[in-house]
């Protein structure tokens, strides 16, 4: 009996064409190499931390969707692609199966609240990240005060 893969980008992935890769390349702005094989190209672009299973559900067609599920063993049935999309991330769970990567540190962990000394760009300026107020109720935003850095508008408050 074949094994059936656990689905994940890199999975999903494999059963898009060389083609098809290259112009979600484009979309997740990942370089890919033209002359590059078919399974180099994956693998740049599940490594790349761009391409996320949500996102990358989000930009196949429906017929990608229906040959990914039965690839994963998954009902492939229905035209909504949204129905298609939900299957897998059911199977997958909860989780992403890319971390997105930090900015400064590659090898630390992402974090998704910026902490205060924290430099951050905001509306194409950069600012200090003062303080952090976490959310009252979980469904709430997080407050992050900044003070900008750039010379022209230095010290305002955020």
């Amino acid at each position: 009996m074949p094994t059936v893969p656990i689905p994940s980008s890199r999975s999903v992935l494999s059963t898009l064409s060389k083609g098809r890769l290259a112009e979600l390349g484009r979309t997740f702005a990942v370089a890919l190499s033209p002359d590059a094989a078919r399974e180099a190209q994956v693998e740049l672009l599940a490594v790349s931390g761009a391409v996320r299973l949500r996102e990358l559900l989000a930009a196949l067609g429906r017929d990608e969707r229906k040959a990914a599920c039965r690839v994963h063993g998954l009902d492939d049935s229905g035209r909504a692609r949204s129905e298609l999309a939900a299957r897998f991330l059911a199977e997958h769970g909860a989780g992403e199966t890319v971390p997105p990567r930090s900015l400064f540190d590659p090898d630390r962990a992402a974090r998704c609240t910026p902490k205060a000394g924290d430099i951050v760009q905001v509306r194409h300026r950069q600012w200090l990240v003062e303080g952090v107020v976490p959310p009252p109720e979980p469904a709430d935003a997080t407050l992050v005060k900044l003070v900008c850095l750039d010379d022209d508008n230095q010290g305002r408050r955020l």
